[in-house]
């Protein structure tokens, strides 16, 4: 089971017919682009570990590098760099920014 937060702008559809927010996972996002979280989704632990980190719905985070090939992406939030695995990049939905 999937455990999910954030807010409904934009919508679309999940298979299942859920009605879920538009957004694009940080492991997606190109290098240097701004964005803003929308909502975190995957297991309550990992959800858990990104919200400690201070990685929640409206934050502005900047992704500063990924390593080819299913490797860590490292990005910023308020001045401060941190790196999360793959897993835990593609449970972090944004929406890019104008900066």
């Amino acid at each position: 089971m999937f455990h999910r937060i954030g807010n409904k702008n934009g919508r679309a559809v999940h298979g299942d017919g859920d009605e879920m927010p538009a957004g694009l996972s940080l492991s997606k996002l190109g290098q240097g682009v701004s964005a803003k979280v929308v909502r975190l989704e995957g297991s309550p632990d990992i959800v858990g570990r990104l919200r400690a980190m201070g990685v929640l719905p409206g934050v502005v985070i900047v992704k500063k590098s990924a390593i080819l090939g299913g490797g860590p992406v490292v990005a910023e939030k308020g001045g401060t760099q941190f790196a999360v695995g793959r897993e835990m990049a593609d449970g972090i939905i944004v929406e890019p920014v104008e900066e």
